[in-house]
């Protein structure tokens, strides 16, 4: 879920528990594509809590957009969008595509698909009769950068001992 938290700050003690990005904290720039039912019913659209917190208030979610615009702050991002009005097969037949992108550094990728009526499962929803290509996605941020090179993948290097076939195994 790309919806973040507004609270509690941090979900536990350990480093990995904050419930929002933060470059001051190490966390690198993610291209982020969002697709969501503005009538969901379980992570609201408009924020606030929800019933995966098992009833505890103090768990509190932001706003869709707000989420957005702080993922691509965190990115690096102007925060400026463009938006693109489009057909869908969930909710009320309409979607609207924001693409933070072209304000975004090169290599990072920053989309949010809002399925107007649509709700928990709209992230299947099809858009302009196909589904959102999210494996297409995945690959535009690969091929894209989005965080420099790919590193190369280790040189193996022989054994330096104890190392023999073991002839059960065959």
């Amino acid at each position: 879920v790309t919806q973040l938290l507004s609270s509690p700050e941090r979900s536990g003690p350990g480093t990995l528990n904050y419930n929002q990005p933060s470059s001051s904290r190490g966390t690198p720039p993610v291209s982020i594509l969002s697709i969501m039912g503005d009538a969901d019913g379980l992570i609201p659209y408009e924020g606030g809590s929800s019933s995966v917190f098992s009833g505890d208030d103090s768990f509190q979610l932001m706003p869709t957009m707000d989420s957005m615009a702080l993922w691509a702050s965190h990115n690096g991002c102007t925060g400026s969008y463009q938006t693109s009005e489009h057909s869908s097969d969930m909710g009320d037949g309409t979607a609207t595509k924001f693409d933070y992108t072209s304000g975004c550094p090169e290599g990072i990728y920053v989309e949010h698909y809002a399925i107007h009526g649509g709700g928990h499962g709209a992230g299947g929803a099809q858009v302009d009769g196909a589904k959102i290509d999210v494996l297409g996605f995945v690959a535009k941020v690969e091929g894209g950068g989005g965080g420099g090179p790919s590193p190369s993948p280790p040189t193996p290097s022989p054994p330096t001992s104890g190392c023999e076939n073991d002839a059960s195994w065959s």
